[in-house]
C-alpha cells in the first residue's frame, strides 16, 4: 500500500464492546493518525466519508448490507481491517476492489479451540444428559454405559487454519489422533495432523473419524458441505461440533442423521439460521448442545493479540507499507451466509 496521508483518518466500529475497547486502547495516543470511534452502525455510516481506513467486524452484524453500501459510496476508503476471524459478511455483501482487506490471523484461535473441545468433552461425557438429570433431581448411573473417552477417538478437523490447528493441538493432549481436511490436502502441521485430505476426499475422511470439529470458512464451495450424503459417509454415532459457520451444515440433514443415530450428538456454537428460532427442533433434543455463537468470547489474551494486530497494521498503513495478513475475498457479493 502506498501514498498514505500524513494524517490518515481511521474509523472504528464494532458491535462487540470488548473488542472495540481493546482496539481503542491500543490506538489511543498513537501519533500520526486521527481515530474516529462510532457508537452505532448509523454513526459509522455517517462518518465513513471522512475515513481513509476502517476497522470493522467482518461478519454478521459487524458488516451488514447497509454498511457495505456505504463503503461502496466512499471512494476515499483504501483499507478495511476485519476485527473478526470470519469475513462472511464481507463475502456476502461485497467490498470494492480498490479497498485492501486484512484479517486478524490466529488472534482468536485459542479460545475458539477451547470452546470446541469443551463441547466435544460435554458430548462424550454425557453432560447434557447429566444436566437434565440434575434439573429433575434424578440419579441414573446407566448413563455410564453410553459415555466415551476422547483418547479412544480419531478426530476429524474440517479446516486446518489457525482454529483447526489450535483444536488439533488440544485434542492431542487428550490422546486423540487427528485427521485434517482442507482445500488442497496439504498438511500445515505434521506434528498435529496424522494426515490431511483435500475437500474432494471429504467423505473418505468422515468414514475414518469418531468425532468432527468443523472450523471451515463459509464460501460458495463449503456452504452445506455437511449434507445428507456426508452424514451417511460418517461412522455411525459420530460426535459433531461446529465452531465455523452454521450454513456449513444442512440442518434438516443433521436432524435426520440424529434421528437415525448416524450422528450420536452435536455441539453447535453456530446455527443456520442465526439466531436459531425458538421453535427449532434442535433446541429440544437431548443429543444437541447449543451455545449462542460465543466461542470467540472470554479471552483477554485473544483481545490483546487482536489489538496488537490492528495497531501494527495502522502503523504500516501510516508508513505506506502493506498491511498483514491481506485476505482474498469474493469479487462480487454472494447470496446468503451465516452471521
Amino acid at each position: 500500500m502506498s501514498g498514505a496521508a500524513a494524517l490518515p483518518t481511521v474509523l472504528l466500529w464494532t458491535p462487540f464492546p470488548a473488542q472495540g475497547e481493546a482496539v481503542r486502547a491500543a490506538l489511543a495516543g498513537m501519533d500520526g493518525v486521527r481515530l474516529l470511534c462510532a457508537a452505532t452502525e448509523a454513526e459509522a455510516i455517517a462518518l465513513l466519508p471522512l475515513a481513509d481506513a476502517a476497522l470493522f467486524a467482518g461478519a454478521g452484524a459487524g458488516y451488514t448490507a447497509e454498511l457495505a453500501q456505504a463503503v461502496r459510496l466512499t471512494p476515499r476508503l483504501r483499507w478495511l481491517q476485519s476485527l473478526s476471524t470470519g469475513i462472511d459478511g464481507i463475502e456476502k455483501h461485497g467490498l470494492p476492489a480498490h479497498v485492501v482487506l486484512s484479517g486478524i490471523g490466529d488472534a482468536g484461535a485459542a479460545v475458539v479451540a477451547e470452546h470446541a473441545l469443551a463441547l466435544l468433552l460435554a458430548l462424550a461425557r454425557g453432560l447434557p444428559h447429566a444436566m437434565r438429570q440434575a434439573e429433575q433431581g434424578q440419579w441414573d448411573r446407566q448413563i455410564a454405559t453410553r459415555l466415551r473417552s476422547l483418547e479412544d477417538m480419531r478426530l476429524g478437523v474440517l479446516g486446518c487454519g489457525g482454529i483447526g490447528q489450535a483444536t488439533a493441538l488440544r485434542a492431542r493432549a487428550f490422546g486423540m489422533a487427528c485427521t485434517g481436511v482442507n482445500r488442497g490436502g496439504i498438511n500445515p502441521a505434521p506434528e498435529l495432523f496424522d494426515t490431511v485430505l483435500p475437500m474432494a476426499r471429504l467423505h473418505e475422511a468422515l468414514a475414518a473419524c469418531d468425532a468432527l470439529v468443523v472450523a471451515l470458512p463459509l464460501t460458495a464451495q463449503t456452504r452445506g458441505v455437511l449434507d445428507a450424503a456426508a452424514w451417511r459417509a460418517c461412522k455411525s454415532g459420530v460426535l459433531v461440533v461446529n465452531v465455523g459457520r452454521g450454513a456449513l451444515i444442512d440442518s434438516d440433514a443433521l436432524l435426520a442423521a440424529l434421528d437415525a443415530r448416524q450422528v450420536g450428538a452435536a455441539g453447535l456454537d453456530v446455527t443456520d439460521p442465526e439466531p436459531l428460532p425458538a421453535d427449532s427442533p434442535l433446541w429440544r433434543r437431548p443429543d444437541v448442545l447449543i451455545t449462542p455463537h460465543i466461542a470467540g468470547g472470554g479471552s483477554a489474551a485473544g483481545l490483546r493479540r487482536l489489538a496488537g494486530v490492528v495497531a501494527a497494521n495502522v502503523q504500516r498503513f501510516m508508513r505506506g507499507e502493506p498491511v498483514q495478513p491481506q485476505l482474498r475475498r469474493a469479487a462480487q457479493p454472494t447470496v446468503g451466509g451465516a452471521a
